[in-house]
């Protein structure tokens, strides 16, 4: 039976604000091990001052797969990152409000770290561009990279950066064994700091360390007011998978006469089932329309392979053998 850990619908207002309309978070334990969290819900708001120095808020939703102490930080880079800090006690299964606030101008960043306690950095989520005259008109966002940050041979965190994010986001992150679905994260966006198409914004997800070994199939999603993209891409974890061996005999044809040769599959780490073989003569240079001068016309299985067949292509690629089972 297959057990899966996850949230379903879960609201987070913050005033008359939803950070995440609709909040879904969740793995299955076979292939990834429990992670601690991810940041669901990000609102960053400027201040009123009395003062006249500029002030930010960021209302954050930390979910949580397990119980841990969070801090969240509000750091604003001017040179190098200077936080403030936010505390509170994340429960397993649940969304958690953490608010912090922090003066500054000048800044040129601002960053949205996740924290467990004061011990372990898990994820942030940053916002690049500052300080700088914009003279694009708005557009579509555009993910222009997920950045793979292996932590060990198992352990992936992922960084996502999306130029023109827009102020209003949303961002989804699903990760596939196959075609069996994993792991799964939403994140809502409200970003009322004067976002610009000039600006980048980073989104962390994970770590997330993987169970078992083979293919991962990472996909992100990243919706604004002003359209959608989405990015894909592929991961191996653990050793690859040993390569299948051929042997091909050769063999001497006179013209006008026949010839036969043996192809023998020598090693399959995988097993026999599923393999899709296609076969060309060797003298591709006489391979033109209407004057091909070697042709495969045939093709004998062993006796035991009954679910197996062939087909005709062309002159030049005239064989294909599928499902040597």
């Amino acid at each position: 039976m297959l057990l899966l850990m996850l949230v379903m619908s879960v609201v987070f207002v913050v005033g008359q604000y939803t950070i995440a309309p609709v909040v879904y978070a969740w793995y299955d334990p076979t292939y990834v091990l429990s992670p601690l969290g991810e940041i669901v819900g990000l609102k960053i708001s400027e201040m009123p001052s009395i003062n006249m120095t500029s002030s930010l808020r960021a209302e954050v939703a930390v979910y949580g797969f397990q119980n841990f102490d969070a801090a969240v930080g509000l750091c604003l880079l001017r040179g190098s990152w200077d936080c403030a800090w936010g505390w509170g006690s994340v429960r397993q299964y649940s969304a958690t409000q953490i608010q912090v606030a922090k003066a500054g101008e000048g800044f040129t960043a601002i960053g949205i770290p996740l924290w467990l306690g004061a011990a372990q950095w898990i994820q942030s989520i940053d916002i690049y561009g500052f300080g700088q005259i914009c003279i694009l008109a708005l557009k579509p966002p555009k993910i222009r990279e997920m950045r793979e940050n292996w932590i060990d041979a198992r352990t992936l965190r992922l960084s996502i950066y999306v130029d023109s994010p827009g102020q209003r986001g949303s961002f989804m992150a699903r990760i596939y064994y196959g075609e069996r679905e994993v792991y799964y994260v939403y994140k809502g966006l409200e970003l009322n700091v004067g976002i610009t198409a000039c600006h980048t914004l980073m989104i962390n997800i994970g770590p997330v360390t993987f169970l078992k070994d083979g293919v991962y199939t990472l996909r992100v999603e990243y919706s604004s007011d002003m359209g959608r993209d989405a990015m894909e891409k592929s991961v191996r974890v653990g050793a690859p998978e040993e390569a299948v061996l051929l042997y091909v005999t050769n063999v001497t044809v006179p013209v006008g006469g026949t010839g036969s040769i043996k192809i023998i599959l020598d090693k399959a780490p995988g097993g026999l089932s599923g393999y899709s073989l296609k076969l060309t003569t060797g003298l591709l240079h006489l391979c033109l329309p209407g004057c091909a001068e070697v042709e495969i016309t045939g093709v004998k299985f062993p006796d035991w392979a009954g679910l197996s067949d062939w087909r005709r292509i062309d002159k030049c690629t005239p064989l294909s053998l599928r499902r040597l089972t």
